[in-house]
């Protein structure tokens, strides 16, 4: 098995497969989140309406009772829904 890696081929295919991982951690949609947040909360919250990606994107964060069905949408004080930016260099 190690001998495999030695090859020139091998290791481009090897290279190719983490590049695209990377890439498609790097673009991971904003509703990925929102998964992540509702099952983390058990339900109690939630990210309405989410846009971008899990690095910054932007979504309406929602607060759910636990005896009642009702949604509240909690938007910023300008109204504006709720930006992130969690990349190291934003």
């Amino acid at each position: 098995m190690i001998g495999a890696f030695r090859r020139r081929g091998a290791r481009l295919v090897v290279l190719g497969v983490v590049a695209y991982l990377v890439f498609l951690l790097v673009n991971l949609p904003a509703s990925w989140l929102g998964l992540a947040l509702e099952r983390s909360s058990r339900g109690a919250l939630s990210l309405g309406e989410p846009a971008g990606t899990v690095w910054k994107g932007s979504g309406l964060l929602g607060s759910r009772c636990a005896q009642a069905v009702l949604f509240a949408a909690l938007r910023t004080s300008s109204g504006a829904p709720i930006r992130w930016r969690s990349w190291p260099d934003a």
